[in-house]
């Protein structure tokens, strides 16, 4: 959804604004310490909870052919469809395919769903998905 340089800006800002706003020293890890995600983090956790408005039918009627669903595109089982992955269509160019919106939110949400086998996203509360997107990348920070 940005590139690496926007996205690089984007992140340099927020670290100077909350050292200054905490007064820490620039070698703390302030992320995992004020539970705050990056940028980027933020915009893919906002993408996954979107993924599941879709799965829960919340958006309005334009917006629920954004994705393929891989139990619709078979009639047959897949391990795709028995996990509650989207499938991922082919593209041809960068721009509008590899770093469209649609595919970047198909690949956070299958990425979140095979972290989490034993749990269905699709049918947790929206809350509760939200929790476990923003514990899942606080996580990283921590490593």
């Amino acid at each position: 959804l940005c590139d690496n340089v926007a996205c690089h800006h984007i992140l340099t800002l927020q670290k100077c604004a909350l050292r200054l706003i905490t007064f820490n020293a620039p070698r703390t890890p302030i992320f995992s310490d004020l539970g705050i995600l990056k940028f980027f983090n933020l915009v893919e956790v906002l993408n996954i909870l979107f993924v599941h408005q879709l799965f829960n039918v919340d958006l309005p009627e334009d917006l629920m052919d954004t994705f393929d669903f891989s139990k619709i595109s078979h009639s047959f089982n897949t391990r795709g469809s028995c996990l509650g992955l989207l499938k991922i269509s082919s593209v041809n160019t960068k721009t509008y395919g590899l770093h469209s919106f649609s595919r970047l939110s198909i690949q956070q949400w299958n990425h979140l769903q095979q972290s989490f086998l034993d749990i269905n996203l699709a049918e947790i509360s929206y809350s509760n998905l939200k929790y476990l997107a923003r514990k899942f990348y606080l996580e990283k920070y921590m490593v």
